[in-house]
C-alpha cells in the first residue's frame, strides 16, 4: 500500500487546540477557587490535599515534557534558548508554553497555503506530544481532585460555586483528554476501528453516524467491514453495564411493596435471559457461522482476515516515536 501522509492540520484542529489549552488554563483557576473555598469555610486539610494533587500532577508533567524535549531532534525545539526553557519547566509553565508554542506552529501550517508534508508532520508531532503530557496531567491531577470534589458534595449535601466548577473542569479535562489520546493514537493506523461511508458527502455521514449511535442503544447494528468480536464484546459489555445499573437505581429508589414485587422478579429474571442470548450467539459463531465452515475447509472470510496497519508517513524522522509506541501497544497492528 502507498505511503500516506498525516492528516492536515486545518483550522478546526487549530480551534479544538485551542480550546483544550484555554480548558487546561481555566482548570488551574478552578482548582485554586476550590482550595481557597475549603480553606475559607475551615477545612484546610481538604485544601491542602487539593493543592498537593495540583502540585505532584504539574511537577510529574513538567519533568516529563523536559526530559521528552531534551531527547527530541534539535529542528523541533522551540526556537528559544536552553535556559528560557529550563526556567519555564522550573516554574511549571513548560506545560502552557508547549500549547502556546504548538498553536503558533498551527496558525503557520493552517494559514499558509504552501504548507509542505514537513510542517504537517512537525505539528503532528508537538501536538502528539500534548496530548500524552494531558492525559498525565488529566490521571494525576483531576481525577483525585474529582473524586475529592464528589465527596466532599455528597458528605454535606450541597455544592458551592466552586465545587460545582471544579467538577465541570475535572470532567471535562478528563473526557477531553481521552479523546484527543485515542485520537492521537488512531493517526497511526492505515484505517480507522469503525470507519463508515455510507453517505455521499461529510455532512450527511455525520447525520448517519448519530443515527446508528441511537439505533445501537437499543440492538446490534453493524455499520464497517472488519471482525465483530471485539465489536461486539464492547457493545454489549457496555449494554450489560447500563441495565444493571438502570436495574439497581430503580431498586434502590423504589420502596419495597406487594403491588411491585412481580417487577422484582422480572428484573431478576432477565438477566440469565440476556446471557442465554449471548451464548447462543457464541454458538452460532462458533459452530453455525459461514466462517466456521470455511475455517474448517481451510479457507477464511475475506473480510474477517483483515488487520489493521500501521500508517506510513512521508517523513519518518519527525514520526512521534512515543505516541507510534502507545499505538502499537494499544492496537493489534500488523508490522
Amino acid at each position: 500500500m502507498a505511503p500516506r501522509a498525516p492528516g492536515r492540520f486545518g483550522p478546526l484542529q487549530l480551534a479544538l487546540a485551542a480550546a483544550g489549552a484555554a480548558a487546561a488554563a481555566l482548570d488551574v483557576f478552578a482548582d485554586g477557587w476550590v482550595a481557597a473555598g475549603y480553606a475559607r469555610g475551615g477545612q484546610p486539610g481538604r485544601a491542602a490535599l487539593a493543592l498537593a494533587l495540583l502540585a505532584a500532577a504539574s511537577v510529574a508533567t513538567q519533568a516529563c515534557s523536559w526530559f521528552w524535549l531534551r531527547s527530541d531532534p534539535p529542528e523541533l525545539r522551540p526556537a528559544v534558548p536552553t535556559g528560557l526553557l529550563a526556567a519555564l519547566h522550573l516554574l511549571q509553565l513548560g506545560f502552557l508554553f508547549r500549547c502556546l508554542h504548538a498553536l503558533k506552529v498551527g496558525w503557520k501550517v493552517c494559514w499558509t497555503k504552501t504548507a509542505v508534508e514537513e510542517e504537517q508532520s512537525r505539528m503532528a508531532f508537538l501536538s502528539h506530544d500534548i496530548s500524552m503530557l494531558r492525559l498525565f496531567e488529566t490521571f494525576l491531577e483531576n481525577t483525585p481532585q474529582l473524586v475529592l470534589f464528589l465527596h466532599g458534595v455528597l458528605r454535606t449535601n450541597k455544592a458551592e460555586p466552586s465545587q460545582g466548577l471544579g467538577i465541570c473542569m475535572a470532567f471535562l479535562c478528563v473526557t477531553w483528554s481521552l479523546l484527543d489520546y485515542h485520537q492521537s493514537l488512531r493517526s497511526f493506523l492505515q484505517d480507522n476501528l469503525q470507519g463508515t461511508d455510507f453517505m455521499e458527502s461529510p455532512g450527511p455521514e455525520q447525520l448517519y453516524r448519530a443515527t446508528v449511535a441511537v439505533i445501537l442503544y437499543f440492538s446490534w447494528f453493524n455499520v464497517a467491514p472488519g471482525r465483530t468480536l471485539g465489536r461486539s464484546v464492547i457493545y454489549h459489555s457496555f449494554i450489560l453495564a447500563d441495565s444493571t445499573l438502570l436495574a439497581l437505581c430503580w431498586l434502590w429508589g423504589q420502596s419495597p411493596s406487594d403491588e411491585h414485587s412481580y417487577l422484582v422478579l422480572l428484573l431478576g429474571a432477565a438477566l440469565p435471559c440476556y446471557l442465554l442470548g449471548l451464548l447462543l450467539r457464541v454458538a452460532y459463531y462458533k459452530w453455525l457461522h459461514p466462517n466456521a465452515w470455511a475455517q474448517r475447509e481451510g479457507g477464511h472470510d475475506e473480510v474477517d482476515a483483515n488487520r489493521l496497519k500501521l500508517r506510513s508517513t512521508s517523513a519518518p524522522a519527525l514520526v512521534n516515536r512515543r505516541m507510534r509506541c502507545l499505538a502499537q501497544a494499544q492496537f493489534p497492528v500488523c508490522q
